[in-house]
């Protein structure tokens, strides 16, 4: 239910955190904008963004008001893999593993309605008072940013131009085509 521009860094994020932060060699973005407004910007009615690490794992994300609303039937994120498929549903209510004979599955819930405990942030807040303190650089510096939001901004490009974007990791976003 939200647009790419919004809500696609985040997603966006998740799976290059779930292919190891590994570089994206293309992508390509495809949006309806309309008259969705929103943050004093146009907002997608729908969009799609379809990319490539250099492992050759494939990424899509398909967001968008014409989506409707989550459902426990519909997954949020799905990955998978030659040894099974994680299934993210609900907003991070529920977490499933399922092996490839598709004979065991593990769910965890993160609480009540998705809800969080004080460790959820911790982490992050610490990593950044450690930095502060003269220490290396936090969990959310640019070193650690920068990969999901080229691929983003590239996702954009893509959709602008009606073309491939294609990234170098070396020289940033580099030549789009």
């Amino acid at each position: 239910g939200w647009d790419l521009s919004e809500w696609g860094g985040h997603w966006l994020d998740a799976f290059r955190y779930f292919n190891g932060d590994r570089p994206v060699e293309w992508v390509m973005g495809q949006g309806r904008v309309r008259d969705a407004r929103g943050y004093g910007h146009a907002m997608e009615d729908h969009g799609l963004c379809v990319f490539e690490f250099d492992n050759k794992a494939r990424g899509m994300l398909d967001g968008g008001k014409a989506l409707g609303a989550d459902t426990e039937d519909r997954p949020t994120l799905t990955i998978l893999g030659e040894t099974g498929a994680l299934y993210l549903r609900a907003w991070v209510e529920r977490l499933e593993l399922v092996s490839r004979n598709g004979n065991e599955t593990f769910i965890e819930s993160a609480g009540e309605n998705g809800e969080t405990d004080d460790n959820t942030w911790a982490p992050w807040l610490q990593s950044m008072v450690d930095w502060l303190d003269g220490g290396t650089p936090p969990l959310t510096a640019w070193e650690q940013c920068r990969g999901s939001m080229e691929l983003n901004l590239a996702a954009s490009v893509s959709m602008l131009r009606s073309a491939r974007a294609d990234l170098h990791a070396e020289a940033g976003m580099g030549d789009q085509k």
